[in-house]
């Protein structure tokens, strides 16, 4: 069989309760030459179940954090493209695998990109802090930074910059995004993808931007992304390696 052109990689922990709705949507897409990676840290519910009755291939490995799970993922892809998502997205439009493919068609000058988004649950607040965040992304875009739960990159760049850096404890993806941009353009698609607001629910949306404005810092004067400043566990919030 000849090998897919996108690769759609989704790293996992206990998501049985919505990555159902994730590969619903991807269902619908109308591009349809894509397999589908559910990287997997050992989920004790029906995570593993669920994906491979939608013929994604599941693969397992140690609970190391999202950075590590998404490049075991890729290290299994077979895809030009590696297209990234949360088990807890929903994809809003029918098109966005199709604009991917046709972008990297169409400018040989992209390495990866993301796309619009927001919250698909939770309380008003939630909703206005993703909204205020797809606001100002265009600023933060400008040094490369991607939202971790929704991005696309050349496989070929992905592997010349070494993937995830797994030692980071947080903001993995804001790390990816800066150096992918040394090596080429970045994009944001106008499809949209809609996100749970969990973490902003169960952890404080204080914590939350309080750890995301610290690994931003961090990595625009090049200091190390200290341990101190991971996401604090929180009851019951599952999908976070």
């Amino acid at each position: 069989m000849a090998n897919p052109k996108i690769s759609i990689i989704i790293p996992s922990y206990n998501e049985e309760e919505q990555i159902g709705d994730l590969f619903e949507s991807i269902k619908k897409q109308k591009f349809q030459d894509y397999e589908v990676i559910v990287s997997d840290s050992g989920s004790t519910d029906n995570t593993a179940k669920i994906a491979k009755s939608y013929g994604a291939k599941v693969i397992t490995g140690p609970k190391r954090g999202p950075g590590a799970g998404r490049n075991l993922g890729a290290k299994e892809a077979r895809g030009d493209i590696l297209v990234f998502f949360d088990a807890d997205v929903r994809l809003v439009e029918e098109d966005i695998l199709k604009s991917i493919e046709e972008l990297f068609k169409r400018r040989t000058d992209v390495v990866g990109g993301t796309t619009r988004y927001g919250a698909k649950d939770g309380a008003l607040i939630n909703r206005l802090i993703y909204k205020i965040g797809e606001i100002v992304h265009p600023i933060f875009f400008t040094k490369g930074f991607v939202p971790g739960f929704s991005h696309f990159v050349q496989k070929e760049s992905f592997e010349k910059i070494g993937g995830f850096n797994e030692n980071l404890q947080a903001g993995e993806d804001i790390d990816l995004g800066s150096r992918l941009i040394k090596v080429g353009k970045m994009v944001t698609l106008k499809q949209k993808v809609l996100a749970s607001s969990r973490r902003l629910t169960q952890l404080g949306w204080t914590e939350v931007l309080k750890t995301c404005a610290i690994s931003a810092f961090c990595n625009i004067f090049k200091k190390n992304n200290p341990k101190s400043i991971i996401f604090k566990p929180a009851s019951g919030l599952k999908g976070k390696e």
